[in-house]
């Protein structure tokens, strides 16, 4: 058992706070070729002119954001998952349909 900084218990891919349990979901191993996002980055901030601030601090910002997206959800934070969709306009479409059946649930 391990005690995190923010005093969750990690017991495997179970978070404990308090009474509530939540699973961290897991897809099957991916055993083909993978791609260490932080080189892309890298290479892409190296890339770009000088002059391309504002470039360079979204890309900063990707890779900050990608190392937090994993950190969380590894802890058990799933929402952090339609935090990074939002933040990136990814699915906004499908987000709102999500939002629109909630709501008819509600209702019915």
């Amino acid at each position: 058992m391990k005690l995190n900084q923010d005093k969750t218990i990690m017991t495997g891919v179970v978070k404990r706070v308090g009474n509530w349990r939540h699973t961290v979901p897991l897809a099957k191993k991916h055993e083909a070729m993978k791609i260490d996002y932080r080189g892309m980055v890298y290479a892409i901030q190296n890339g770009l002119k000088p002059s391309d601030g504002i470039n360079r601090f979204m890309i900063t910002e990707l890779g900050k954001h990608l190392t937090e997206l994993g950190e969380r959800f590894y802890s058990g934070d799933i929402k952090v998952v339609d935090e990074f969709l939002q933040l990136y306009c990814i699915a906004d479409e499908q987000r709102k349909e999500v939002i629109k059946q909630r709501e008819q649930q509600v209702q019915a």
